[in-house]
């Protein structure tokens, strides 16, 4: 769980998925962690 909360760089939405990012998103098995200043339209939070 470190690695996640103390990461050492986060990436914006656009840098992610923008066709002149160099951003690589490893081919692998893992765990990717999405943060929002506010949560998003009707996104269902009651179980959280």
């Amino acid at each position: 769980m470190q690695p996640i909360i103390e990461t050492k760089r986060l990436y914006s939405r656009q840098e992610i998925v923008s066709r002149d990012s160099n951003v690589v998103i490893p081919n692998e098995p893992g765990v990717c962690a999405f943060y929002f200043k506010e949560i998003p339209g009707d996104t269902p939070t009651g179980r959280c």
